[in-house]
């Protein structure tokens, strides 16, 4: 289970005891662009079967790692 966030800030809970999130592949690939346009980084795909959608409203803790 995890917890993911939309481009509104709204967060959604992907799995349960049940119904895990599996991963799903990444669609695109990683990239390793140097430039803003080009945005290094990766995506990833995960399905979730629910016929539900469960919205997160609590408070997530963050605390900074430590290296």
């Amino acid at each position: 289970m995890f917890i993911v966030v939309d481009s509104n800030d709204n967060k959604f809970l992907m799995g349960d005891a049940l119904r895990p999130a599996v991963y799903a592949g990444s669609p695109d690939g990683g990239g390793t662009g140097k430039t803003a346009a080009s945005r290094a980084g990766i995506s990833a795909e995960f399905t979730y079967k629910t016929a539900n959608i469960y919205l997160y409203e609590g408070n997530i803790p963050l605390t900074e790692a430590t290296v």
